[in-house]
């Protein structure tokens, strides 16, 4: 029996200084969401993934997830908004926010609140099961970089949709576009593949009632005979076609062949024509 008690005993600081102890200064874990006075674990386990509720709806995240069970035997257990707001005041000393909560005025008795700190992101939910009992769940996770909403990326992004609205425009007004690419003399090996190309894949997701045929040029003055031209169009045609599909333009929307009836011109320069 005396062997017992001191197991006891031992359990009990084990779980005192699991929830109690501060632990460092900077840390965002269980031991900055300690429990209410009067409440201890009664239950502990850790994963590798947990699903928290949002705005969005129930989401799965990944990372170092410890769950807990909270039990208290007192008289007069505290309400499920006492506890919740006890969590909540928690959350915001640690710098995080709540980010999906339900109407507590209702009997609601969750809520999931997120602390980011450098790349690192400390997500917790609260569910007041009865006025003894409740858990907690806390997952720990390295997020990757979201871009600012000044940063270059993003900049990149919203001057390629300024230029494909202007691109819209042209083809509205002349039912084409001129392509800035160039070939070798002789050759259809493309110089290099402009930034037009992507812009063009982002002016077709803009609108997607367009579809077009590739044209391509030929040198200048003209150079061989006229097979030798055509053949020289063709891979031309091919080379244009291969990049602005790789710039995300959709394959579908995209053609090299003409209409019954229309004749390939000899142009000077490369350029999509509405069909």
């Amino acid at each position: 029996m005396l062997q017992m008690k001191w197991i006891k005993i031992y359990l009990l600081f084990l779980i005192f200084v699991f929830c109690f102890y501060p632990g460092d200064a900077g840390a965002i874990g269980i031991n900055s969401f300690r429990p209410p006075n009067g409440y201890l674990v009664s239950r502990s386990e850790t994963g590798a993934s947990a699903r928290f509720m949002t705005d969005k709806g129930m989401t799965t995240l990944e990372g170092r997830h410890s769950f807990f069970s909270y039990r208290t035997n007192q008289n007069k257990p505290y309400e499920a908004r006492r506890i919740l707001e006890h969590y909540v005041r928690l959350l915001e000393n640690a710098g995080g926010e709540v980010v999906w909560a339900e109407n507590v005025s209702i009997g609601g008795k969750s809520f999931t609140g997120k602390v980011s700190s450098g790349g690192n992101e400390t997500w917790i939910s609260v569910e007041v099961k009865d006025l003894r009992n409740y858990n907690v769940s806390l997952l720990e996770r390295s997020v990757a970089y979201i871009p600012s909403p000044h940063s270059a990326q993003n900049t990149q992004e919203m001057m390629d949709e300024a230029e494909a609205l202007i691109l819209l425009e042209t083809v509205d007004k002349t039912r084409q576009l001129q392509l800035d690419v160039s070939f070798r003399a002789g050759s259809s090996a493309l110089t290099s593949v402009p930034p037009q190309f992507g812009r063009i894949a982002v002016m077709m997701r803009m609108d997607q009632s367009y579809n077009f045929r590739v044209e391509a040029p030929i040198d200048f003055p003209p150079r061989g005979t006229s097979e030798e031209r055509r053949l020289l169009a063709r891979a031309r045609q091919r080379a244009i076609y291969d990049a602005l599909i790789a710039a995300g333009t959709p394959a579908s929307r995209l053609t090299m062949e003409y209409l019954p009836g229309e004749t390939p011109e000899e142009i000077s320069r490369a350029r999509i024509v509405l069909r």
